[in-house]
């Protein structure tokens, strides 16, 4: 996946500030020298966070538990045209997501604080060279740097001088070249190729542990992975028939040995007057894997290169899509699929694995499922429904489980009105609605390492499943808004309010053990907000 940050405007300077109950955000974007360029910086906070930091000032610091949520993210784009034909480009991005709690025990005349939670990161760095060769030839260069990373952090302290401070972390870092040739050799054919060049650096799991002054290390050592592809693109058209055939060539190297592979790729699409029919098969192969492990109830993702040559993952997928649109402003679309995977890592003890003793075995997957969207505009009405019915199944030593991500049913409903439409004023009220099937979860009445100074380092993990033995309950969310924007002298005003979680249906985001029994964190409840964004 990637993500790409819009250019700045080249015309002229603007600037946008929006101050809420949930963010406060600002983005400013201009030209440079005359238009030559452009610049564009952005960024947003949480602001409940704020306000869930102030809380705590009022608890009662002998038995209460509250939580903290929050984030923030900033962006940056430059672009500069070096020749006429040539443009460079840098992008960054930033961003932190965090979860944290705070508790208040007392037992026994003794008050015992616990302060702990999770915290996810990325930082993103690209720079990109485009230049025009001719009227039908372009090239792009592109160099970038990438992290991701997450903790989990818990720290115990009580009245009787008892401390435990846990910290486990994971880090993935990427490194890489892209060079691109794109070539419309003429109306019926356009060749791309390239090369790819990248270099991962994984740290899976670090642990540090400090019990009433003594420290404990536990870590897993650093992985590599060395990738180069290989691509070659074809696209030709016949008449209303478009047909694509692709294919790349990698190499992965993960220090230990090499494996080359072939991925080809085909789709074939054929155009009617208001229709659209097509195709495609694709071969896949990815030499990383994430590792989910439930520690502390949240699930935590750890990135690894593939193990060895017979174990890389590889997939087969096949799918057909149709697509159609009336002359009255409805449009539909369906696509369904089915993919094939192998060599599949099915890790059930985190420990033997990260160690190089065992612990996973390998397995074969199967997902299929159907997507269908409608969209329909009339005037001043809008809505665009979809829904997808998936099942994806791993299968390992003989038994089937469902993925990890395996959720059945998912529809997403979207709906507009513009209640008042003038030439300097719009406002619209608008819908949106979120169902799907509860995840696969993993129950397990374990707890490690112990909460308590008292316990023991080396106290094993109890009843804890190798695959998942439960599901959530379903998502579902009703979000309300109601936005209200004035064109001014300089620029606009927009007045937004909105009511999320309206039902204040209870979606759990994590189940934990507690006192003999399971319970449920629910992140957002029924919660109004309202912001003011001024553009000028």
């Amino acid at each position: 996946a990637s993500m790409n940050i819009r250019e700045g405007n080249r015309k002229e300077h603007k600037q946008s500030i929006q101050l809420g109950t949930t963010t406060i955000s600002a983005l400013a974007e201009g030209k440079i020298n005359g238009g030559k360029g452009s610049y564009l910086v952005g960024g947003r906070y949480f602001v409940p966070n704020l306000i869930l930091n102030g809380i705590s000032l009022f608890m009662d610091k002998t038995n209460s538990t509250y939580p903290t949520i929050g984030f923030y993210d900033a962006t940056a784009k430059l672009s500069y045209d070096i020749t006429k034909n040539t443009t460079i480009y840098g992008s960054f991005y930033t961003g932190r997501d965090a979860i944290n709690f705070k508790t208040y025990d007392t037992r026994d005349d003794v008050v015992s604080t616990i302060d702990g939670g999770f915290n996810w990161g990325n930082i993103l760095g690209s720079v990109r060279l485009s230049s025009k060769l001719s009227n039908k030839s372009f090239f792009n260069l592109t160099t970038y740097y990438s992290h991701m990373s997450n903790n989990k952090a818990n720290n115990y302290s009580d009245t009787a001088g008892g401390t435990l401070n846990s910290d486990i972390s994971s880090r993935l870092d990427d490194v890489g070249v892209k060079a691109n040739m794109q070539h419309n050799i003429n109306s019926w054919y356009n060749l791309n190729y390239g090369l790819n060049f990248s270099y991962q650096s994984f740290v899976p799991q670090d642990i540090v542990n400090n019990k009433n002054g003594i420290e404990n290390k536990v870590q897993y050592g650093n992985r590599e992975l060395y990738t180069t592809n290989v691509y070659v693109g074809n696209k030709f058209s016949f008449g209303d028939f478009r047909l694509n055939v692709d294919g790349r060539f990698s190499m992965y190297n993960n220090n230990n040995e090499t494996v080359f592979a072939v991925e080809p790729r085909t789709s074939l699409t054929y155009y009617m007057k208001n229709s659209s029919v097509w195709a495609s098969y694709t071969i896949n192969t990815q030499p990383i894997f994430s590792i989910n492990q439930q520690t502390g109830s949240l699930p935590l993702d750890y990135w690894i290169p593939f193990q060895s040559a017979d174990e890389l993952p590889l997939s087969h997928q096949l799918s057909l899509g149709y697509r159609h649109s009336f002359d009255f402003g409805l449009e539909i679309q369906a696509e369904t699929y089915y993919k094939k995977s192998k060599n599949l890592s099915v890790v059930y003890n985190i420990d033997d694995f990260l160690l190089g003793e065992g612990g996973y075995s390998i397995g074969t997957g199967d997902a299929y499922g159907a997507e269908f969207l409608v969209q329909y505009n009339y005037k001043r009405f809008n809505i665009m429904a979809s829904y997808t019915y998936s099942k994806s199944v791993h299968h390992v030593d003989g038994k089937t489980v469902d993925f990890m991500y395996d959720t059945p049913h998912n529809l997403n409903i979207y709906s507009s009105y513009q209640t008042v439409k003038r030439e300097n004023r719009k406002h619209v009220v608008s819908m949106n609605i979120g169902y799907k099937t509860g995840v696969p979860y993993l129950l397990s009445n374990a707890t490690y390492p112990g909460s308590n100074p008292s316990d023991d380092w080396t106290s094993d993990l109890v009843n804890y499943p190798n695959s998942a033995n439960a599901r959530l309950t379903d998502f579902f969310r009703l979000d309300l808004n109601y936005t209200m924007e004035k064109k001014l002298k300089k620029g606009s005003r927009v007045w937004q309010i909105s009511l999320l979680n309206a039902t204040a249906f209870r979606n759990p985001y994590l189940v934990y053990y507690d006192d003999g029994g399971f319970k449920a964190l629910q992140l957002i409840p029924i919660f109004p907000s309202f912001s003011y964004t001024r553009n000028f």
